[in-house]
């Protein structure tokens, strides 16, 4: 196993004890959520209600949405990271795009950024480049890619272990989100 290759990095900060979600989740942070019990979660941080706030879809270019990059065994993904402005992110969504789509094309339709700047989120957009797939889909149909120990499972596990280690991220708050085949 290499170790992650970010190309950005972010000052060490100190914590804040406010939005934490562990407080929502009590001690189930030991168990697998289903998709219904993620998207509960994510609710009960508050999420804002002000869709014109949320729908202002400009992507920066700048320190906190970096172009970044990440090598292990199974191979190697671009991505692009948001990192939100306080003090220290409170958890991390890891958004997989659709066929066709770019990580800035899903960054754009679901306003993530919005809520995660509002909600101390890190997010991570990897990126499924047409050298893995033509249709840039994420090969979730493949045996190879289905193991948790190789493929692009890998690959994804890995990179969400950097971020987590990088920026002391709480287990318990760390969610993996896609759309069709992501």
């Amino acid at each position: 196993h290499k170790s992650p290759s970010p190309t950005h990095g972010r000052p060490d900060q100190q914590a804040t004890s406010q939005n934490r979600p562990e407080q929502s989740r009590g001690n189930q942070s030991n168990r697998r959520m289903g998709l219904a019990e993620t998207i509960a979660a994510l609710r009960a941080w508050k999420m804002p209600g002000d869709a014109k706030r949320r729908h202002q879809n400009a992507i920066p270019e700048s320190a906190n949405f970096a172009k970044r990059n990440f090598s292990c065994a199974s191979g190697h993904r671009d991505f692009r990271l948001f990192v939100p402005s306080s003090i220290k992110p409170q958890g991390l969504v890891v958004m997989l795009h659709g066929c066709k789509q770019t990580a800035d094309d899903f960054a754009v339709g679901t306003d993530m950024n919005v809520i995660a700047e509002e909600h101390a989120l890190l997010v991570a957009y990897p990126y499924q480049p047409s050298s893995a797939n033509p249709s840039a889909c994420w090969n979730w149909f493949r045996p190879q890619d289905q193991a948790p120990l190789g493929g692009e499972a890998e690959i994804i596990a890995g990179l969400t272990q950097a971020l987590v280690d990088e920026f002391a991220v709480p287990p318990e708050n760390v969610f993996v989100a896609g759309l069709s085949a992501g």
